[in-house]
């Protein structure tokens, strides 16, 4: 079997031979369209070539219930920092997500040939095409960022190679992320959001978001006696114990697939519940990658997984799946108006949206003045600059309003 080296230059061979036969016929490129464009081209062959191995290998409909349960599992493993993240562990990680992106558009049975069993997930070749991915992704992002020519396209040897022009940029890329850590402000983070977001879907949308939150909530938590004294027994009995879920044994049943085909036929045109779902329609590698936080192709927004087995459609997720995508939701969307378009045209959802975006708006703007204080002349809350309405003059990104 070959290694991710030798798979590396074999996809890079193709590569270039692919961008050759769509013109690409110079020795070297260096201007931000072109680069733009290669790297683009480049990503819908990355996707073809993952896309045609999923296809051709993952066959048999436990298969895919083994990546939506390794996913699951190792992803939390990771949000709780029970694991450390590491580059192949990330590439892993991103595998299995894209894995269950194209997942409805596969033709599963129970019977084909396994790929995967409980103790054996490894999937060299798409590793080493996710690594591609992210990296020229990573290319895609700094190229659109930095203002001149930085990065140059060498079809010279005998596959594509791309680098920065200056050593120096990978410097600032780093450099790039520790500053982006920082303005996560992770301090402002409202914690009781998630709690209001959900009583406020519950009153809004009834027994099928009741349904769906009681089943990602789970059964009650379970204790280990053996672990706590007796005095630590009665604490958690009259709930004045300071820590008691460090007795709480592990959840193995968030990592399960599920089978939730009976409830999702039920409300399958409920407003609430489509807006969750992973249709075949949705499936588009590209825009998962290229456009992350648009919400019809990724399962982080649809958790449950539209499945084709024996000519029969039926709905699969975990609760950790759809733990995901509502910690994102409220976390990451609501207060910045990013929920569904059918759940933001209802009066209370939006009044919560309104207030979240307010808050959080209002609390980071004082966190950026602090750091200004002193340092700069700076002004707040400005609506006009020579005249020109701010709040209702067009914006324009890449030609687009």
């Amino acid at each position: 079997m070959m290694d991710k080296y030798e798979y590396q230059y074999m996809y890079l061979q193709g590569l270039k031979k692919n961008l050759q036969a769509r013109g690409y016929i110079a020795s070297k490129y260096f201007r931000k369209d072109e680069i733009d464009n290669i790297i683009v081209d480049s990503l819908k062959y990355f996707c073809k070539e993952f896309e045609k191995w999923v296809i051709n290998n993952i066959k048999n409909f436990n298969d895919i219930l083994n990546v939506i349960g390794c996913y699951s599992g190792l992803k939390s493993d990771v949000d709780s920092k029970r694991m450390i993240l590491e580059e192949e562990l990330t590439d892993f990680l991103h595998t299995c997500r894209y894995i269950l992106a194209i997942s409805p558009f596969l033709k599963l049975d129970y019977t084909a040939a396994r790929y995967t069993s409980a103790t054996n997930m490894f999937f060299p070749e798409l590793l080493t095409l996710t690594y591609l991915i992210q990296l020229y992704n990573q290319y895609r992002c700094i190229n659109s960022l930095c203002p001149q020519d930085i990065i140059v396209a060498d079809f010279t040897s005998s596959y594509l190679s791309l680098d920065y022009s200056d050593s120096s940029y990978m410097d600032l890329l780093s450099q790039s992320k520790l500053k982006g850590q920082e303005l996560l402000a992770t301090n402002l983070v409202d914690y009781d959001l998630g709690l209001r977001f959900g009583e406020t879907l519950k009153a809004t949308f009834g027994k099928a978001a009741e349904s769906l939150l009681a089943f990602m909530q789970g059964p009650d938590p379970i204790y280990d006696l053996n672990q706590m004294s007796f005095s630590d027994f009665i604490a958690i009995t009259n709930g004045t114990h300071p820590n008691p879920t460090k007795f709480i044994q592990d959840d193995e049943t968030q990592y399960i697939p599920f089978d939730m085909s009976k409830g999702v036929l039920r409300y399958l045109n409920d407003p609430f519940i489509t807006q969750l779902i992973l249709f075949e329609k949705d499936t588009d590698l590209l825009s998962v990658i290229i456009n992350p936080m648009k919400q019809e192709h990724r399962t982080r927004f649809k958790p449950i997984i539209e499945l084709n087995c024996n000519g029969k459609k039926v709905y699969y997720t975990t609760r950790y799946l759809i733990f995901e995508t509502f910690s994102e939701l409220a976390s990451n969307q609501l207060p910045f108006h990013g929920l569904p378009e059918p759940w933001k045209k209802h009066k209370a959802i939006k009044k919560l949206a309104d207030e979240a975006h307010k808050k959080v708006s209002d609390e980071f703007e004082d966190l950026i003045a602090s750091n200004l204080e002193g340092h700069y002349t700076f002004f707040r809350n400005i609506t006009f600059i020579d005249n020109v309405d701010l709040c209702k003059t067009e914006v324009c990104d890449n030609g687009i309003k």
